[in-house]
């Protein structure tokens, strides 16, 4: 979500709410506010971002920041990290800030609330209207060239005998239940291809049986595995 924030005497637009960003970002063209230069503090470390990409940091500053308008408002300090990078926003508000001010982000609801100092609860409406704009002119910075890579990026390496490995109806250890026996063919119909499997254990002791006398005439023959 889009929302405005006040800080260094200005009103900031196109401030994105991210709550899966580790921290905070005010992006380095931007530092036409009245921030002086003095402030900057050195930051070596770069940031990684969701597809792998570093982009390195020009310091960072720690700058008193309003969130909703007075009376119902709050200020905390941010420290945000200065980048310089194309971007259609101006800062980036990420999981520190939000757990300072202990804020709920309903994305559903474009609203994002949190404590007061007296324990009331503000709220901040988000900018439906900015954010459109923001991403149409994220849309325009990249060029014609990276947007077709990016349609082509490759996602994962994978060949066939891993795909096969994910079925989990494929497996190197057939668990499905086999006879213990040697098996032979049993004709039960005329034709050729009428057989079924029975087991040559069973079929000998049947052979055995029927060979035996019987004191009672038309008692059936049963096979006992």
């Amino acid at each position: 979500m889009v929302i405005a924030v006040a800080l260094a005497n200005w009103e900031v637009h196109k401030t994105l709410v991210d709550q899966g960003s580790s921290t905070d970002i005010l992006y380095w063209p931007f530092l036409r506010l009245d921030v002086p230069h003095s402030f900057i503090q050195p930051h070596t470390k770069p940031l990684v971002g969701f597809v792998g990409r570093c982009v390195h940091t020009r310091g960072y500053v720690d700058l008193l920041t309003t969130f909703g308008a007075p009376p119902d408002s709050r200020r905390v300090m941010v420290q945000y990290i200065l980048v310089e990078a194309d971007t259609s926003y101006n800062i980036i508000i990420g999981r520190p800030t939000l757990n300072q001010l202990g804020a709920v982000v309903s994305t559903p609801h474009l609203t994002m609330k949190f404590l007061g100092h007296d324990g009331k609860i503000f709220s901040v409406k988000a900018n439906q209207k900015t954010a459109q704009q923001c991403h149409i002119e994220s849309l325009k910075i990249a060029s014609p060239g990276e947007q077709c890579k990016s349609k082509l990026t490759t996602v994962a390496h994978i060949n066939h005998e891993e795909i096969t490995d994910l079925d989990p109806r494929s497996d190197a250890h057939d668990e499905r239940p086999s006879p213990v026996d040697e098996l032979d063919d049993l004709q039960i119909g005329e034709l050729p291809g009428q057989i079924m499997k029975i087991s040559k254990q069973c079929r000998n002791s049947r052979r055995r049986s029927s060979r035996m006398p019987t004191s009672s005439p038309g008692l059936a023959l049963t096979c006992q595995a």
